[in-house]
């Protein structure tokens, strides 16, 4: 645990989580190589367990560094602050490191999904997505940093079949992205793309078009 604090602090959150990712990909390519050479006498490992637990570390430093910040002090700590008031009088320093530690969760959430850790993709995205918008006081309309959240969000919740939820998401995001960014930007493009699919295969094609 003092390890992470301690890549955090030298790193910064965005940083660190991604080190931390490119850690325990490593890990687990070892541990599989281990398994599968070292026969039977291997000791069994929950590999899931094991994962998860590393990303809560990372996940708890994370929201540390937001709560320290907006003097947010929440009985459960898993949780960052839920409220704009509470970045009223933060610097524009202080905001951005609000921000970065939104993308220090979202990369941990990509990272689960590539896992197969579905609702803790989620959890982090919905995380993520929370500090994205108190980074910039509550416009998140200004935030590609969130819209990518979103966009990857729908693209999660399409997969698991949420039709619905995943198209709500499209939308958030290519509305933030065409803001932000104009028609030309290939992230307009990525998002309509999917969104486009996600409606033929709900019978939508007209709208898809």
């Amino acid at each position: 645990m003092a390890f992470v604090r301690r890549r955090i602090r030298v790193l910064g959150p965005s940083a660190a989580a991604t080190a931390h990712v490119s850690d325990l990909d490593e890990l687990l390519r070892l541990i599989d190589r281990r398994i599968t050479t070292g026969g039977s006498s291997v000791e069994p490992i929950d590999e899931q367990e094991g994962l998860l637990s590393a990303y809560e570390q990372m996940k708890k430093y994370c929201l540390h560094v937001t709560n320290e910040l907006t003097k947010h002090h929440s009985a459960d700590e898993n949780e960052p602050p839920d409220s704009i008031a509470m970045t009223a009088g933060l610097g524009k320093a202080a905001l951005a490191k609000i921000g970065d530690v939104g993308n220090a969760l979202h990369l941990l959430g990509s990272s689960c999904g590539g896992y197969g850790f579905f609702e803790e993709e989620m959890e982090y995205y919905k995380k993520a997505l929370k500090l994205k918008e108190l980074s910039v006081s509550g416009k998140i309309e200004n935030s590609v940093s969130a819209s990518d959240t979103l966009h990857c969000m729908g693209f999660s919740l399409d997969n698991a079949g949420r039709s619905d939820e995943a198209l709500d998401c499209y939308n958030q995001a290519l509305e933030i992205r065409l803001e932000c960014l104009g028609d030309n930007d290939l992230r307009v493009a990525e998002t309509l793309h999917n969104k486009g699919a996600l409606l033929c295969e709900t019978e939508q094609s007209d709208e898809a078009m």
